[in-house]
């Protein structure tokens, strides 16, 4: 954190909180368009006095990048907690190895004003750590070549981050770099048999609708042969023997106590005589020294030397304990790519205000491998989905909890004891804080997003969008007065619920007409056993109602999906099976913008330069957010901007001029976008037409 006088403090608080009166102004009044002729007033860059990144990292499973942010003061977040705050973006960018930037996309989260507390042992609850996370589609290559590409974040106080830009210049703002390491393809292992279950993958492709499961039921030899890709994907382990001549046969110094550390671990554990004569048979016929190895095992108390935990934090919106780590070598990992290698284990606790104790959250793990890693080594995360429903208190009372992270390799870290060290690996302190909630009676259902907008951001009458609405899964913003269209998601407290069922009513408000949905719900889950995500299915009964998940088999809260293809006002209805129920109205919006040109001379010839070209347009959008007209003959742009609802449709005539033309051909091009919100993950669809014209 960078210190501030008092004074320096007052002046940065006062331009934090008029920042968009400023900006308004003058444009780079904090000195961040480099390239202007306007003189900054008051000119930073990367400012970390108010937040700053800890660690950045990548879980190879989940394939999400992930970052650590770090709210250090009292105040200069917008506002309390039942304000509308400040949002933290996050932009990330990863570099392949050809030293090129590719935007992989921005997230961001929603922080603010909170009062310093005190925990349990009278310190201070600060710094805050909330960690974002981005779902990326990562390239992928075969296990025998390691993937190892550059990943930057930057972070920005209260300013999105431009698309496609690496190197920006930001107020208040950190950025970091670090090397992940991206998870290999496992279906074309040199074992795998493509050949024979090709047409089973291909069956699948082409009925995305029906489980490959459920295909290779249908045949016995079928069945057979996804069984054999089954274990063709497994990843061999390398037993003891064979990984320590792997060491000593490349000249690789691994210590025993970390070559054989499972082992050791289980005959200390066991403190079974016949175990610990079963175990050190092993260490002997590997050729390793079973009594100076439990020794010096036994004296790690927290090595570091190979891997170290450095950040733990909260997923504030989807809610997962996070841990970043860092790998510091390039063996000592139990085996390549091609191989099950080992396991970072990280043990979450939770330690409140209430008694004072640490509560066991969980544990999660990610793998790591022997890999030639850069000198600053390779940095990982592991993600701990975690119900925080129980903590939740209304946003007058910020629920503040400190929380504890064990990194363990190779070794499950202890369930009981929060202050036992590991072998390898360390313990990290930090403070996070809860997203607040509504007063709930504990079992009434509670609906909180619908299309990707929370619900308080909905119009209650009209369906649409409340004016600053934006999506809860990564801040992005909104148009004001948006309808909805494609996908509708519903999002609700789910976890708290578990067991009971609840079904989902759809009433058209302008047909009357109503039914419950009732097709199977994928879900998705996170064994954290296995490092793996499942998808369970729930599938309605009778009475179209569905079962309540638990966390960890519904770590997105979702309750529906559905897709209503229509254009009029809704009524969804979240019914319990005890008779309470929720209810929220959507306006749909299901048909895309309708857009016209015609040019009185179109195609080639119809005009001489110097001409002008004239025509007519018409835009048909019911929710219209703008339409742009332009030349590529001709500087001449034509557009139109509207922010409210059922504007009308606009129509009109255009003349662009050729005059200083310097091309014989070119295009009249139109576009319109609509506010529409899509699949409830996007806004703004934009159409496209054109027409070419050449000049004589």
């Amino acid at each position: 954190m960078l210190q501030l006088s008092d004074s320096e403090l007052k002046i940065h608080l006062d331009n934090r909180s008029n920042a968009p009166k400023l900006l308004a102004g003058n444009a780079n009044y904090f000195g961040a368009l480099s390239d202007s002729k306007i003189k900054a007033v008051f000119p930073l860059k990367y400012n970390t006095a108010f937040e700053e990144l800890g660690c950045i990292g990548y879980q190879p499973i989940l394939e999400e990048l992930t970052a650590t942010i770090k709210i250090t003061r009292t105040s200069g977040y917008g506002g309390n907690l039942c304000s509308n705050g400040s949002l933290e973006y996050v932009r990330f960018f990863l570099d392949y190895g050809n030293g090129t930037w590719q935007d992989m996309g921005m997230t961001a989260v929603n922080v603010h004003d909170l009062p310093d507390s005190k925990d349990c042992d009278g310190a201070i609850e600060k710094p805050i750590s909330y960690v974002v996370r981005l779902k990326i589609d990562p390239k992928q290559l075969l296990c025998s070549t390691a993937n190892l590409p550059k990943l930057r974040a930057i972070l920005s106080w209260n300013t999105p981050l431009a698309a496609n830009m690496p190197n920006p210049i930001v107020a208040w703002g950190d950025m970091k770099e670090a090397q992940i390491q991206i998870a290999p393809m496992v279906l074309l292992k040199p074992n795998f048999p493509l050949e024979s279950i090709g047409s089973l993958l291909t069956t699948a492709i082409q009925n995305p609708t029906v489980s490959l499961a459920n295909i290779a039921s249908t045949s016995l030899a079928t069945k057979d042969k996804l069984s054999l890709a089954q274990n063709a994907i497994l990843s061999p382990k390398v037993e003891l023997a064979e990984l320590n001549s792997l060491y000593t046969s490349n000249k690789i110094k691994v210590e025993p106590e970390r070559i054989g550390a499972k082992i050791l671990n289980e005959a200390i554990v066991s403190k079974n005589q016949i175990t610990m004569l079963q175990n050190q048979s092993i260490f002997t016929a590997a050729g390793l020294d079973w009594a100076s190895s439990i020794k010096n095992f036994l004296a790690l108390n927290g090595n570091t030397s190979y891997e170290q935990l450095y950040c733990v934090g909260l997923d504030y919106q989807k809610e997962a304990l996070v841990a970043s780590l860092n790998i510091k070598k390039s063996s000592g990992y139990s085996g390549g790519l091609c191989t099950n290698g080992s396991k970072e284990y990280v043990g979450f606790w939770i330690q409140t205000d209430v008694d004072c104790a640490w509560h066991f959250a969980g544990s999660a793990f990610v793998n790591v491998f022997d890999i030639a890693i850069p000198a600053n080594g390779l940095a990982y995360s592991v993600v701990l989905p975690f119900d925080f429903s129980k903590y939740r208190n209304p946003c007058g009372k910020p629920t503040i909890l400190k929380v504890r992270a064990v990194l363990s390799w190779n070794v499950a870290p202890s369930s009981t004891d929060p202050k036992a060290v590991p072998y390898w690996g360390n313990i990290v302190d930090s403070y996070i804080q809860i997203a607040p909630g509504k007063g709930w009676d504990g079992k009434n259902p509670v609906m909180i997003t619908l299309g990707g907008l929370s619900v308080d951001n909905i119009n209650a009458t009209t369906g649409l969008s409340k004016p600053g609405a934006k999506f809860e899964f990564n801040q992005a913003g909104t148009y004001d007065n948006s309808p909805f269209a494609g996908t509708i998601v519903m999002q609700g407290l789910s976890a708290p619920l578990a067991g009971m069922k609840y079904r989902v009513k759809v009433h058209n408000l302008a047909t009357n007409q109503a039914y419950y949905l009732n097709s199977p719900l994928v879900l998705l889950g996170y064994n954290t056993s296995t490092n793996q995500i499942t998808h369970p299915i729930v599938t309605p009964d009778a009475n179209n109602y569905y079962e309540y998940k638990d966390y960890l088999n519904n770590i997105d809260s979702i309750l529906a999906r559905f897709n209503p293809g229509t254009n009029d006002l809704l009524e969804i209805t979240l019914e319990n099976d005890n008779g309470s129920s929720v209810s929220q109205r959507i306006q749909m919006d299901s048909i895309l913008p309708q857009i016209s040109l015609i040019i009185e001379k179109s195609g080639c010839g119809g005009y001489t330069k110097g001409d002008t070209i004239n025509g007519t347009f018409s835009v048909n959008d019911a929710y219209l957010q703008s339409y742009t007209l332009s030349s590529s003959l001709a500087p001449n742009i034509y557009s139109g901007t509207t922010n409210v609802p059922n504007a009308g449709n606009p129509t009109g005539a255009f003349h662009f001029n050729t005059i200083g033309s310097g091309s014989p051909c070119g295009s009249i091009n139109m576009s319109a976008t609509e506010k529409t919100i899509h699949d409830s993950v996007s806004t703004g669809y934009t159409v496209y037409t054109g027409e070419v014209v050449c000049l004589k």
